[in-house]
């Protein structure tokens, strides 16, 4: 229903924003493979059973992946004889590799 004599209204207008830039994701914090190694143990750790599990980054990638992540992801586990099942530290670390590779870049 239309009152008489109101005018339409019209969704607001972006207004740009000088020196903007239009980001299409995120940007990565570009950090040492050794940092990044650090990173990965120390969030496995904090899931329980899993302390006797170390985690390597694995590889620099020499050109970034459609995501524009610059490492492999295929990370290498070190563990010591209390360590628990592979499929088990795999499925624990999925999600931690997953939102770290959304996070970081490995620096040269």
């Amino acid at each position: 229903m239309q009152l008489r004599g109101a005018q339409p209204v019209s969704a607001p207008r972006e207004l740009p924003v000088r020196g903007a830039l239009k980001a299409t994701g995120w940007l990565r914090e570009e950090i040492p493979a050794s940092r990044l190694d650090r990173y990965l143990t120390q969030q496995l750790h904090r899931v329980p059973g899993f302390d006797a599990v170390d985690v390597s980054a694995g590889y620099r990638l020499s050109v970034p992946d459609t995501r524009g992540c610059n490492w492999s992801g295929n990370v290498v586990l070190l563990h010591g004889s209390r360590a628990p099942r592979r499929e088990l530290t795999a499925a624990a670390l999925r999600p931690i590799v997953r939102a770290a590779r959304a996070r970081f870049n490995m620096s040269e």
